[in-house]
């Protein structure tokens, strides 16, 4: 099954999914595909080691933007886009197009893994 197909059987197996937004890059040289698909349930998509009761310490988030908004951020002279994505998934979801005809500034660090950023 491709990834497409998997995309379209979470729809099936959940409305909510019909909503999302999936990416895909198609023409990818076989040493950028993903090697294997894991789907496991999680409490946290990503794990930083921050219990609960420490959370209100952080400070105050960012502000949430839905996919449109987003979009409509990258096309502005205003904004910056700090990329906290491992490296590989950068390398091959990169907002290449967007850069290349204007618009916010977009930051790679080139991390192993997002938590490097904190």
């Amino acid at each position: 099954a491709t990834l497409r197909q998997f995309a379209e059987g979470l729809g099936k197996f959940d409305k909510h999914f019909l909503e999302t937004d999936f990416k895909y890059i198609d023409g990818l040289t076989k040493d950028k595909h993903f090697k294997d698909l894991k789907v496991v349930p999680v409490q946290e998509l990503v794990f930083y080691g921050v219990k609960p009761e420490d959370g209100a310490k952080m400070g105050p988030g960012g502000v949430h933007l839905d996919p449109k908004d987003y979009h409509d951020k990258m096309t502005s002279n205003n904004t910056v886009i700090i990329d906290v994505r491992n490296h590989y998934e950068a390398a091959i979801g990169r907002f290449d197009k967007q850069t290349s005809q204007g618009g916010a500034t977009y930051i790679d660090p080139k991390m192993r893994k997002s938590t490097d950023f904190m």
